[in-house]
């Protein structure tokens, strides 16, 4: 991932659960997140769904 370019939370969403995921705007966090990438925290979440 480190030398992949693009959104590493995007990217590991891709792998592993949407890999029909376009970009970063298709994602919104689960309310209890802590770490959504909203919030621009040093860490991001990458457990999000998809918006419909």
């Amino acid at each position: 991932v480190s030398q992949k370019k693009g959104l590493p939370h995007v990217i590991y969403c891709r792998l592993w659960r949407f890999p029909e995921l376009q970009s970063h705007h298709e994602l919104k966090p689960v309310e209890h997140c802590l770490y959504a990438f909203t919030s621009a925290r040093e860490e991001v979440c990458v457990n999000p769904t998809t918006t419909p």
